[in-house]
């Protein structure tokens, strides 16, 4: 038991990143359906921030919990204008708007498409290593 422990804050120790599509990142945000992946994209990140198996449970128990550790460690995320999409949405909320996709687009453009997250635990660990 004792080993496992050990081993388990070692791991801990090194975060390992996983890169995921910003498109994912913005769908586990916002609760709007913007992976081109469909549900599966924000359910795997779920479960890998949660270090768990990736299902739809995982996602909407922890969604709260994800997204603060998400904005933490891509403090971009609060510069992006969620109004307009909203906006957007108002007009037609249907997954064929053509202006949801370059409003994706939009954001790739200026924030990149693709970010490396640790898990919540290893992203926690590391930020009680530095005392914050």
């Amino acid at each position: 038991m004792l080993q496992n422990v050990k081993k388990r804050a070692e791991e801990t120790a090194r975060p390992v990143a996983k890169t995921f599509h910003l498109n994912a990142i913005l769908s586990l945000i916002t609760g709007i359906p913007l992976s081109r992946e469909g549900a599966a994209g924000p359910q795997r990140l779920a479960a890998f921030m949660m270090d768990d198996e990736a299902d739809h449970g995982v996602a909407i128990e922890n969604a709260d919990t994800v997204r603060d550790c998400l904005e933490e460690q891509l403090p971009f995320l609060k510069d992006i204008d969620f109004d307009g999409l909203h906006e957007i949405l108002k007009l037609d909320a249907s997954g064929s708007n053509p202006y949801v996709t370059v409003w994706r687009e939009r954001q790739a453009l200026n924030f990149g498409e693709e970010h490396a997250l640790v898990p919540l635990a290893a992203w926690e660990f590391s930020k009680a290593q530095k005392g914050l």
